[in-house]
């Protein structure tokens, strides 16, 4: 089991003190790193490309792994695939609403899958509500996925 944890790169201003109090925060938490996955959100709006590549490179050479979110939400994300190699691709829940019934968000969904198959990227596909969408997803050989459909968000960690 990972642990996703959401940031924003404009909230980093200092990628050393960054890092360096994630790693202590984590290592307080007794997390193993590579268990560890910090989730990128509105990276394609993110203006300073040196900066989100020198904090992500610096999670990476801790141990940590990467994660871009909403993979085809936007357009300039893509192009964060070929540049940072994250660990994990998430495509974008409004991708994945109604997959089953669209022949174009079926096509877009597939070749963002095949591309994290072929470049040995994780795919998580988010959004799932509908059963057909789960069949769908599972049917073109999504890694992981998440949704109403498979559990609500909850305070507590949900142990089985």
């Amino acid at each position: 089991m990972c642990v996703f944890i959401n940031f924003s790169p404009a909230a980093i201003q200092d990628p050393v003190a960054n890092l360096n109090g994630t790693v202590q925060a984590i290592e307080e938490a007794g997390l193993p790193r590579e268990r560890v996955v910090f989730e990128v959100v509105e990276a394609d709006r993110f203006a300073d490309a040196a900066l989100l590549d020198a904090v992500l490179a610096g999670y990476k050479s801790a141990g940590f792994r990467v994660a871009l979110d909403d993979l085809g939400a936007g357009w300039s994300t893509l192009n964060l695939v070929h540049r940072l190699r994250p660990d994990f691709i998430k495509l974008d829940r409004d991708l994945i609403r109604g997959v089953h019934n669209d022949p174009v968000k079926a096509l877009i969904a597939k070749k963002l899958l095949e591309i994290g198959r072929g470049m040995g990227i994780g795919t998580i596909v988010e959004g799932i509500e509908q059963p057909e969408e789960l069949a769908w997803v599972c049917d073109h050989d999504a890694d992981f996925v998440q949704g109403f459909l498979l559990g609500k968000p909850s305070h507590a960690p949900v142990l089985s």
